[in-house]
């Protein structure tokens, strides 16, 4: 008995303890896309998701309430040898995606209708991007460094060069 009150104690407070466990989480719903993303990110605005597809090298606009892809914006109508996507974050304050490239190029798209504002090239392979809404900041993920460009003056604030905790 003495060794079946610890497992019961961890099955009781498993069980009652309101938490959720991995068996609780499921897909609600598979959106086909028939090619690689590299990046996904959620307008807060609109509820819209965004992904941005390696192969097509495109920005899919997807409806989370129908899991429908609303639109397919092929990005390279800005630069014909555009890189491949590595990211995308939405910038919500001016309805804007921000698409990232191996190359170190940001592409600037209009949500509303589809096309590119501007791009800015970091000079840098970016892997990975994300934005501060409430600080207009945007963080650039490259190898071993982070990079914070501040987006209403589109200029680099600051930059990490290394990823240790030093």
């Amino acid at each position: 008995m003495k060794r079946l009150m610890p497992l019961f104690l961890i099955v009781f407070l498993f069980t009652f303890s309101g938490y959720a466990s991995a068996y609780d989480i499921r897909i609600n719903a598979n959106i086909p896309l028939a090619e690689k993303i590299s990046g996904i990110s959620i307008n807060p605005e609109t509820g819209t998701a965004l992904a941005a597809g390696n192969e097509t090298k495109s920005l899919y606009l997807i409806d989370t309430l129908t899991n429908a892809v609303i639109k397919k914006i092929p990005l390279n109508i800005i630069h014909s040898e555009l890189a491949e996507p590595t990211g995308v974050a939405v910038y919500a304050k001016k309805n804007q995606a921000l698409v990232s490239s191996e190359d170190g190029t940001l592409y600037f798209i209009d949500l509303s209708t589809g096309n590119p504002v501007k791009t800015i090239n970091t000079g840098r392979t970016i892997h990975a991007i994300a934005i501060n809404k409430d600080s207009d900041m945007l963080y650039i993920g490259n190898s071993n460094s982070l990079v914070a460009m501040d987006l209403t003056i589109e200029k680099t604030v600051k930059e990490r060069l290394s990823t240790d905790s030093k």
